[in-house]
């Protein structure tokens, strides 16, 4: 069957009268367990000290960046035109947002957990209205939402600072809501609703395009051979309206953009495009099954089997699938979390599933709604409070399948973290006051070798933001996705007066180099600075794993 004779047969226009009405009340159950899920999440925030590094420090500071443009005061055309062209590779929503709470708030960490929850929030929202709009049906949509961030993907792409993931995923559910319901409801608010939801979602992330370009076409495909004039038209209007939003920012970045992927993609291995196809495609669905839970992993292929009414989700099950493909055939670095919307669909659909055990009225049947239930509560309770503050009850952990999402993740994996971490003096404070004790609050570079987890330029300089210093920690690592080079010229290292270098320690060096140049490069800027008298040793302090942190000067300076 094709698909657009299945959007024919599928869905068509529900009968109003059948629509869930009534009081407010019917909206209990999914309000408490969004309100519910939030309230653990800032929960966990209250308890974690983490130090955003890495992509989480990049976004955090562009959302930083765009408060210095607005308070530059460099007039109207000039501050529009930065903060569009704010980022070159991602679209620049999530920072507006950032910007704004900075701006209102100030600077400070408690500050920039408020778009963390926001997001997750407005996340399970758009959930509970797809699924709802789907199905008709309040009890699917608030298990959808009670599945979905009982997903360990879920909530560890959920705690990290300011990932892109769980705010282009709310948005693209919202995006999917819209489109399902002017499926159902063909007007033209409904239309420009819809385009102003791809709209927004265009602007939070860029592959969010993925998503939703396959169900729009498809729809719009349906209403040509159907000859309705009026709903193609819709459509038309909802796809210039989200165009004109993502025009917006595209055309003004196309060059930088067009030359960031070039660089990219000639240091990424040619391969074949089947080969490359079937090589990402594995990577995503071995991921998936793993990230969902090896239970969340069976109750979906359970659902695949026995849920009734599974065509009722055929908008959001085209665009997380036609994504799919679209993601395996990029040249790029599979992460999971780039197919985050793809668990919505799986949670939809073992929801459907959970709910007929429910209405079963069976024993047993329910009683394995509380298995599941209770292992959910289990797995959620145990990767988000332990190893800390919770010990981890080690017996538990293979039989219940969370030793195999640890291992997936890494016991120290940061970028997308489970655990909240105590708080630990890794000398971002100490290396701020000691140079503001040489120096005063005057503007300096400061050059941080190393690129571990705890410390590297880009959690440096969002301390230093924190601190309204003038400080501006660099590193002349340069990124790639086949690894970093490393490289400067004699005016770059002469510019250049700080330096701080993390010694005995493992991990100094953080990640690999691309080439056996860059590591030669590094080894030489190391030593030079180590032995060279232009260079002169400042202060040094210990740090919790037994490195020793060392800040230098150039002799030099004045």
């Amino acid at each position: 069957m094709q698909m657009t004779e299945l959007a024919e047969k599928t869905i068509q226009k529900p009968d109003v009268a059948k629509s869930p009405q009534g009081s407010g009340s019917v909206y209990l159950p999914g309000a408490f367990v969004i309100g519910l899920f939030v309230g653990l999440l800032l929960l966990w925030s209250m308890l974690d000290h983490t130090i955003p590094v890495w992509d989480s420090a990049a976004h955090l500071l562009r959302g930083y960046q765009c408060v210095d443009i607005i308070q530059a005061h460099m007039g109207f055309r000039h501050t529009v035109k930065d903060l569009i062209q704010v980022s070159a590779f991602y679209t620049p929503l999530t920072y507006y947002l950032h910007a704004a709470l900075v701006c209102l708030l100030g600077p400070a960490a408690w500050v920039d957990v408020i778009p963390r929850l926001f997001w997750y929030a407005l996340t399970c929202v758009s959930l509970y209205l797809l699924a709802r709009q789907s199905f008709n049906d309040q009890l699917i949509a608030t298990y959808s939402v009670a599945v979905w961030c009982l997903y360990p993907v879920t909530y560890g792409v959920s705690r990290a600072f300011a990932l892109l993931d769980i705010p282009m995923t709310g948005m693209v559910f919202l995006s999917l809501w819209t489109c399902t319901l002017w499926n159902q409801q063909k007007t033209w608010r409904n239309a420009s609703l819809l385009g102003l939801a791809l709209g927004l979602t265009f602007l939070t992330k860029q592959t969010a395009v993925l998503f939703l370009i396959t169900p729009m076409a498809l729809l719009f495909i349906r209403e040509a051979r159907r000859k309705d004039i009026q709903a193609c038209s819709m459509l038309i209007l909802s796809g210039a309206i989200g165009g004109l939003f993502f025009a917006a920012w595209a055309i003004p970045n196309y060059k930088a953009f067009k030359e960031f992927v070039s660089q990219n993609q000639s240091v990424m291995v040619d391969q074949p495009l089947l080969t490359l196809f079937c090589g990402n495609l594995t990577n995503y669905l071995s991921a998936g099954f793993v990230v969902i839970s090896l239970v969340g992993s069976l109750l979906f292929l359970a659902a695949l089997i026995f849920a009734k009414d599974k065509n009722k989700s055929w908008i959001m099950a085209v665009g997380v699938l036609s994504a799919l493909f679209f993601h395996s055939v990029l040249n790029w670095i599979p992460q999971f979390r780039y197919m985050l919307p793809l668990t919505g669909f799986t949670a939809m659909l073992s929801a459907t599933l959970l709910v007929q055990l429910w209405r079963s009225q069976q024993p047993t049947k329910r009683l394995l709604l509380g298995v599941l239930g209770t292992y959910g509560a289990w797995l959620f309770v145990s990767l988000s409070f332990s190893p800390w503050p919770l010990p981890i009850v080690s017996g538990l952990e293979a039989p219940t399948g969370l030793s195999l999402v640890r291992q997936y993740y890494g016991v120290e994996q940061i970028s997308e973290p489970f655990w909240p971490r105590p708080k630990a003096d890794w000398g971002h404070d100490w290396l701020i006051s000691t140079v503001h004790q040489q120096i005063g609050d005057a503007q300096t570079p400061l050059h941080i070798f190393s690129d571990t987890k705890e410390l590297n330029a880009g959690g440096l300089a969002y301390v230093a933001k924190l601190h309204k210093s003038k400080i501006m920690p660099i590193t002349f690592r340069k990124w790639s996705m086949a690894g970093y080079d490393f490289e400067y010229t004699k005016e770059q290292l002469d510019w250049c007066k700080w330096f701080v270098v993390l010694q005995n320690s493992t991990q100094a060096a953080g990640r690999d180099f691309r080439t056996r140049e860059a590591q030669t490069n590094y080894d030489k800027l190391i030593a030079l600075v180590a032995t060279d008298r232009t260079y002169e040793k400042v202060g040094s302090k210990k740090l919790p794993d037994g490195s020793t942190l060392l800040l230098v000067r150039r002799t030099d300076w004045r």
